[in-house]
C-alpha cells in the first residue's frame, strides 16, 4: 500500500499520478521524482517478482511459503531459482529491500 499512499499524498500537486495499475503508478511516481530512480527500480522489480509468486500461490491454492516444505521447493523452481535456499534467500532480501524503501 506504500505506492497508493504516495499517490494520495502527492495527488493534489500531481493529479496524473492517480493510476489503478501499480506498476504504471510506480513508473509515474518515478517520472515525477517522488521516487528516486533507484527506489523506482527496487519497487518495480519487487512488485513484478511478488506478483509472479502471488499468481503461483493463488493458482495452487497455497497460503504460506515455509522452510522445508515441498511447496516451497516447487515455488522456488517456478520462480526460476536453482535451489530452495536461493529462493528463500532472494525472497527475504527482496522483502528487506522493499521495507528499507518504505522506511526511507
Amino acid at each position: 500500500f506504500y505506492i497508493q499512499y504516495l499517490q494520495l499524498h502527492n495527488a493534489k500537486i500531481y493529479p496524473d499520478i492517480l493510476l489503478q495499475n501499480t506498476a504504471s503508478a510506480i513508473k509515474r511516481l518515478g517520472r515525477r521524482n517522488i521516487l528516486t530512480i533507484e527506489s523506482k527500480e527496487v519497487l518495480l522489480n519487487a512488485y513484478s517478482y511478488f506478483r509472479k509468486l502471488e499468481t503461483f500461490l493463488r493458482v495452487n491454492d497455497i497460503n504460506t511459503i515455509a522452510e522445508g516444505s515441498d511447496v516451497t521447493k516447487i515455488a522456488g523452481l517456478f520462480m526460476e531459482h536453482g535451489s530452495t535456499e536461493e529462493f528463500l534467500s532472494y525472497l527475504r532480501a527482496t522483502r528487506e529491500r522493499v521495507l528499507a524503501e518504505v522506511k526511507s
